[in-house]
């Protein structure tokens, strides 16, 4: 009763953090003159980032102590841009460990048909493949 006024008229003296249980990664800050908890943190023990199968790009760290799951995307393989088969107006590309696919619309920024960058070609490669008009061709 007498360190708890003591507490009240004071302030506590709290120990470094404690782990709840042996195997738990809560810890809290217990005064050592009244029992006083002040607060509650985790703090896991995480192991090195690993790729949770070997067709997934998704990978996954594990605790020590808990064994808690933190999970991560990790950036994708893809590889080169093909044209859809029976679709000219789609391109699509493949992560090569996830087999996970990104698609791209004629309508989307940076597609051609052509394969080329059409900032990289002259004006009259780009009438003729349709990117500009007649009037933007004649009257630059």
């Amino acid at each position: 009763m007498i360190k708890k006024l003591i507490c009240k008229l004071s302030s506590h003296r709290f120990n470094a953090w404690k782990y709840i249980t042996p195997d738990s990664c809560e810890q809290v800050l217990v005064c050592n003159r009244c029992g006083f908890d002040k607060e509650l943190r985790v703090v896991h023990q995480f192991g090195e980032w690993k790729f949770e199968d070997e067709n997934s790009c998704e990978q996954v760290r594990i605790c020590k102590r808990d064994h808690y799951v933190e999970r991560r995307s990790a950036v994708h393989q893809f590889g080169d841009w093909e044209f859809d088969a029976g679709n000219s107006s789609k391109k699509v590309r493949i992560c090569e460990k996830c087999r996970e696919e990104e698609i791209l619309f004629n309508s989307d920024p940076g597609f051609s048909t052509w394969g080329e960058d059409p900032t990289k070609m002259t004006r009259a490669e780009l009438y003729n493949r349709g990117y500009i008009s007649d009037s933007q061709y004649f009257n630059p």
